[in-house]
């Protein structure tokens, strides 16, 4: 795959996939089949064309943005960025954090967790709880410190945006639950998500990073005004506002 028309033709295919779960595994397997050099060049051409305001290239970076999260520890993107370097495609480079202890995984919480009578309840009895919990149960689930816990409780029909929101913009951040979100296509795609966990100076570079590309114009602004932020991260998110377009009324949302 090389050149504008082939890059147009798998932004058309991104754009056919009406679940973005789906979109995200069809990239997998696209830098799987096609391999870091022409799957970089790809990605570099479509966040040049989603920073032109194209929208259905905004379209397409937000799948290609959420996998660069969902994957942050897989190999091949460690290939990905040793190519983004290699060819100088700095827009790509961007969006990739460099392996740092820091993106190692958090250490599992052994803490008791116990019900209202004071029962130790175990993994396997809280994770039941978070499939079908009640308002009174979901509270208590919600900051559960097990991360297998709140995975199943990401899954809850019943969980709202602004339970999730709760979780994640706690200072000092919850690793686990940030870690978490971040695996989780259904929150990832949800705009004020991907901001919260941006914002949160806990989250690391490696989720952080690559949602920046996905922002509109005021939240890289937010982001410029956080000066808690770590100053790589508000350094990107400038440096992306300065690429982007003027707004207009007709702003095209990633959603």
């Amino acid at each position: 795959m090389n050149g504008s028309e082939d890059t147009a033709r798998l932004v058309r295919s991104l754009a056919s996939l009406s679940d973005l779960t789906m979109r995200v595994s069809w990239l997998r397997d696209q830098l799987g089949r096609l391999g870091p050099t022409l799957f970089a060049s790809t990605l570099e051409d479509v966040l040049s064309l989603a920073q032109s305001g194209q929208a259905e290239s905004r379209q397409a970076l937000l799948a290609f943005a959420i996998l660069l999260v969902i994957d942050r520890r897989s190999p091949a993107l460690t290939d990905l960025a040793r190519e983004a370097e290699r060819s100088a495609l700095l827009g790509l480079s961007r969006l990739l954090a460099p392996t740092t202890p820091d993106s190692t995984l958090p250490a599992e919480d052994t803490r008791a967790v116990t019900d209202g009578a004071g029962r130790e309840l175990t993994v396997g009895e809280r994770r039941s709880l978070a499939r079908r919990p009640s308002r009174k149960q979901l509270e208590r689930l919600l900051s559960d410190p097990h991360p297998l816990v709140f995975e199943t409780l990401l899954q809850c029909p019943t969980l709202t945006e602004a339970d999730v929101l709760r979780v994640i913009t706690k200072r000092p951040a919850r690793l686990v639950a940030i870690e978490t979100v971040a695996n989780s296509p259904r929150w990832l795609a949800r705009p004020t998500v991907r901001v919260a966990l941006i914002q949160n100076p806990g989250s690391p570079q490696n989720i952080t990073l690559p949602l920046l590309a996905t922002c509109l114009k005021e939240d890289l602004v937010s982001v410029l005004d956080a000066t808690s932020l770590d100053p790589v991260i508000r350094n990107a998110a400038r440096e992306t506002l300065l690429r982007l377009p003027p707004l207009r009324p007709t702003s095209v949302t990633l959603h």
